[in-house]
């Protein structure tokens, strides 16, 4: 049970390591796929939704479009505004980078606390119950006898 406890803990903190590791990848994945949106009609396809439902705009925002000499996609206008009248309001203006990062905090902090919680609970149940199981020395009797 100790054992599980501390393999617990030891997973929590690595959950916390990777998620560095894990950020960087992300980002190279998006910076490559970013690439390809005017080459490749799937990924285009899979940004511009991305960009649509979760209103954002190309990697670290519009000018990630203007750096790769691409026109701005209606998925880089919030929903009802018309790209051709064009009101600077209705631009979204984070990057999908960041609404990424957000999610994966979202999603994956409460999966670390729980898991580092867990483990400190796990531990000190271990220790209950060993300190519970410890044999006790018996109890000693003592007769008073009283001389006159």
């Amino acid at each position: 049970m100790i054992a599980s406890g501390w393999f617990q803990f030891g997973l929590g903190i690595v959950i916390i390591n990777r998620r560095v590791d894990q950020e960087m990848l992300v980002k190279n994945e998006m910076k490559i796929s970013f690439l390809s949106y005017s080459t490749e009609a799937d990924i285009k396809r899979r940004w511009n939704e991305f960009q649509f439902e979760f209103s954002c705009c190309g990697l670290y925002g519009a000018n990630s479009y203007k750096a790769i000499s691409i026109q701005l996609p209606h998925s880089c206008f919030n929903h009802g505004c018309n790209k051709d009248n064009f009101m600077f309001d209705g631009l979204a203006h984070s990057g999908c980078f960041n609404v990424v990062k957000k999610l994966e905090a979202k999603l994956l902090d409460p999966v670390i606390i729980l898991t580092l919680f867990c483990s400190v609970l796990q531990i000190s149940n271990a220790f209950l119950a060993l300190n519970l199981l410890r044999s006790k020395p018996k109890a000693r009797r003592y007769h008073m006898t009283i001389k006159n």
